[in-house]
């Protein structure tokens, strides 16, 4: 092995030049726990470097092109910007002349929880790939001269084929040449390669070290330069795991900010109340109501610093909301001691004088409302059960006319009660 132009990134990691990919990749998972900033705070630019130096040296043409030039690349009369951003960063430019083509990226959905994003997490994913086989390098055969160029395609593996359109025109396709399979040539069995079988490509599992740092959102891409397929004369795509946040039992994220919904009951929203709320990382909060404080129905409390950690700046957080539904006792709770106890500790209630020519009247509850108009139509079409059953339902608006006026009255009365405000009636008594 010639001697490399810059040890800078092979220091990083604590390796030698002469290392092998697999000890290259051991060494970096090795240097990404030491130096991971969920676990020592203050190393994010060690981890940058490191994860750098591991991207360049694992892939064998930007290792080359770092071997032979170093870290800042040769000089503008050396290479073309395009050439620098392909060789070490795989940013495609335009295909050069006698340049592989680029190979497509791969995007898988990668499944997260609130916690993993919130504590951040260090994972694996197994991915099934195709790489060209290592022994023939993808040519199918170690005796290059065994390789015949087909002569239906011209070595090019596609044929183009005219096709009659109608009314003169004629449609050009490229199709895969049949002679060849789309090879472009051809390998006698014998010299074919013992390993892929002249196939030039085999299956693998690969193993992903999958980072999840504090404050990552959903929707947010991993990328993998060059772990996708890899096929002759081509430069692998990327992997690009897509983060996909699963819903959470308890909050809800927006941004950095975490919303919680809490249920207390009626004693505690005018008393007072101490509230344990138990965060995503184990810890529980303990918070409690101002004295004399009196909680509304739908009010909503603000905790600072206990939301979401911000993405690469982990130690700042955003908001927690604390919305509140307050629990009303049920009427057999209410009993008439208890009923007195509360009118003379409660804010006393100004008496109403009702006019003298007010008329009276009472409260029904929607559902009481819904069977008297149910038990009205079914005395005026006794046939007509299902129908109506259905209609309560929101699925027989079909235009039927009633010869009965009493049938339009109804109607109304439907849309009063479907529009009518909380829900209620009123019926002269």
């Amino acid at each position: 092995m010639a001697k490399v132009k810059d040890t800078e990134f092979y220091d990083l990691l604590e390796v030698e030049p002469t290392a092998t990919t697999e000890e290259i990749k051991k060494a970096f998972r090795k240097a990404a726990m030491k130096y991971h900033p969920d676990k020592n705070p203050g190393m994010e630019e060690k981890f940058k470097e490191v994860t750098i130096a591991h991207e360049t040296l694992s892939d064998p043409e930007k290792r080359q092109f770092y071997d032979e030039h170093g870290k800042n690349g040769p000089n503008q009369q050396d290479m073309s910007e395009e050439d620098i951003l392909s060789a070490m960063f795989g940013i495609p430019g335009r295909r050069r002349r006698g340049g592989k083509a680029q190979g497509k990226d791969t995007a898988v959905v990668f499944p997260v929880t609130l916690e993993d994003l919130y504590n951040g997490k260090v994972s694996t994913y197994k991915l099934d790939r195709t790489i060209c086989c290592p022994d023939c390098q993808g040519k199918g055969t170690k005796n290059l001269a065994a390789r015949v160029k087909c002569q239906a395609c011209h070595g090019q593996g596609v044929r183009v084929q005219l096709r009659q359109m109608g009314f003169g025109f004629i449609q050009q396709v490229q199709a895969a040449c049949d002679e060849c399979g789309g090879d472009g040539e051809f390998i006698e069995d014998k010299d074919r390669c013992a390993t892929c079988e002249g196939e030039k490509t085999l299956e693998e599992e690969k193993v992903l070290d999958v980072y999840v740092d504090k404050g990552m959102e959903h929707g947010q891409k991993l990328t993998f330069s060059g772990e996708a397929d890899q096929l002759p004369g081509t430069t692998p795509g990327d992997v690009i795991l897509v983060l996909k946040m699963e819903e959470h039992a308890t909050f809800k994220r927006v941004r950095t900010d975490l919303f919680f919904s809490q249920k207390i009951k009626l004693v505690e929203a005018l008393c007072g109340f101490s509230l344990h709320i138990k965060h995503l990382d184990g810890r529980t909060l303990v918070v409690n109501s101002k004295p004399g404080e009196i909680i509304k129905p739908g009010d909503t409390k603000v905790i600072a610093s206990e939301g979401m950690p911000q993405y690469k700046n982990p130690f700042e957080k955003g908001r927690l909301f604390v919305q509140f539904e307050i629990e009303f006792p049920e009427p057999k709770d209410l009993t008439p001691d208890v009923t007195k106890a509360l009118i003379q500790a409660l804010p006393k209630v100004e008496a109403k004088v009702a006019p003298a020519e007010a008329e009276k009247v009472e409260f029904h509850t929607l559902d009481e409302e819904k069977a008297k108009i149910r038990a009205e139509r079914n005395n005026l079409h006794p046939h007509a059960e299902g129908e109506e059953e259905e209609d309560e339902e929101g699925h027989n608006h079909h235009g039927h006319s009633h010869s009965h006026g009493h049938g339009h009255g109804h109607d109304e009365d439907e849309e009063e009660e479907e529009g009518g405000q909380q829900g209620v009636s009123c019926h002269p008594q």
